[in-house]
């Protein structure tokens, strides 16, 4: 997720249940992403809001998506995600 930084400036990254997290100053954490059962599992906390839609959903806000060749993943529809998730409240504002 280094291109977290480059999308947002002065993104904030901390390590919570042993996955990382991504935020903004005074906003709260947006992202997170983890390597399970051989895919990359990106999920914005507010995902419901953003633009197309992520194919992968549970509760009211949380959706995501995994990543199983990042090779081939098309890198822009991420970045605008982490854009505009970094522009939204985030878990623990």
């Amino acid at each position: 997720m280094r291109f977290a930084a480059r999308e947002i400036r002065g993104v904030k990254r901390g390590i919570k249940w042993g996955i990382p997290f991504y935020g903004a100053e005074g906003k709260g954490w947006f992202v997170s992403c983890g390597v399970i059962s051989g895919a990359v599992k990106v999920t914005f906390f507010q995902g419901a809001s953003l633009r197309p839609p992520l194919p992968l959903g549970k509760g009211k806000q949380l959706r995501g998506l995994d990543l199983r060749d990042i090779a081939e993943f098309d890198h822009a529809p991420l970045a605008a995600w982490v854009r505009q998730a970094a522009k939204l409240p985030g878990y623990g504002s």
